[in-house]
């Protein structure tokens, strides 16, 4: 897998996770690329948890049904 991309955009914004995590320049670590995925998915819960506190019961378990 070609992660040059990936590994350009760490060395652009943060370039600590580019060092730490890069077998060499311009490969990034296989595990890393794997853990983002994790990452997103708690991201990503956290902000659906905090919408869905502000309704109600009901409403909500419809609009996830209506989601799924």
């Amino acid at each position: 897998m070609d992660t040059s991309t990936l590994y350009n955009f760490f060395h652009l914004h943060i370039p600590l996770i580019s060092e730490n995590y890069s077998v060499s320049p311009g490969v990034m670590d296989v595990e890393f690329v794997t853990n983002i995925d994790a990452l997103y998915i708690i991201l990503l819960q956290v902000v659906v948890s905090s919408i869905v506190m502000r309704m109600k019961p009901l409403r909500s378990m419809m609009s996830g049904f209506l989601v799924c």
